[in-house]
């Protein structure tokens, strides 16, 4: 425009825009599942340790990644921002070559959430992403049980990846289902959905058992 009087009012696009967003977030809100409590003592498996004598060695190494809606869901985004920066550098004539950071940024959040390897032995607990990072570690001394819990993702956790709630739990949520809950003396309660989570509580818990017997 001419001058800053010939430029419109931005109300009606602002209204707009308004009713807009909230047409989506009441569709999301209708679309998501219902809220379910945190687990609580009655909703956990206890599991028997495993009986190992002094000086015997055991480990258990299991690998957990997304289901294939969330690999297909995480490409999808992949692909959109690409697009995305493509369109930007194109237009600007290269001139916002650094607006790629944040795509970029995104993605290695994503991959680095894609999948996590859990190892249990005589030093404690490591779950690792596969790309390195992120990466928790709960040396023996500071394990005190481990459960079987059923998780929904959605409604517990509010996604996937790396999440925490408001009851205390750090989760490394990649589906709905069986998880391993691990708790720690001191620290947040880790939770994370992985195969044959009960081999690796009995395990935990043997583990806990006989460091408590050396001392």
């Amino acid at each position: 425009a001419a001058s800053v009087s010939n430029a419109g009012s931005p109300v009606l696009a602002l209204v707009i825009g308004a009713v807009v967003a909230s047409l989506f977030a009441a569709g999301a809100w209708f679309l998501l599942p219902k809220a379910v409590k945190s687990p609580t003592d009655d909703d956990m498996v206890a599991v028997a340790p495993v009986a190992l004598p002094h000086g015997e060695r055991a480990s258990w190494i299991r690998t957990t990644s997304a289901s294939r809606g969330i690999l297909v869901a995480f490409i999808v985004v992949g692909v959109v921002l690409a697009a995305a920066e493509i369109l930007v550098v194109s237009v600007t004539g290269g001139g916002l070559w650094w607006f790629s950071i944040i795509p970029v940024l995104v993605l290695v959040i994503l991959l680095s959430n894609l999948a996590f390897t859990v190892r249990i032995d005589a030093r404690g607990v490591r779950i690792r992403s596969v790309v390195g990072f992120p990466s928790i570690s709960i040396p023996l001394d500071n394990l005190e049980m481990a459960h079987v819990i059923e998780v929904q993702a959605l409604s517990q956790f509010g996604g996937w990846g790396v999440r925490w709630n408001l009851s205390g739990r750090l989760g490394i949520i990649l589906r709905s289902g069986e998880a391993l809950e691990i708790h720690r003396k001191k620290g947040l309660i880790v939770v994370v959905t992985v195969d044959d989570a009960t081999t690796a509580a009995a395990l935990i818990n043997g583990l806990v058992q006989r460091e408590a017997r050396v001392q």
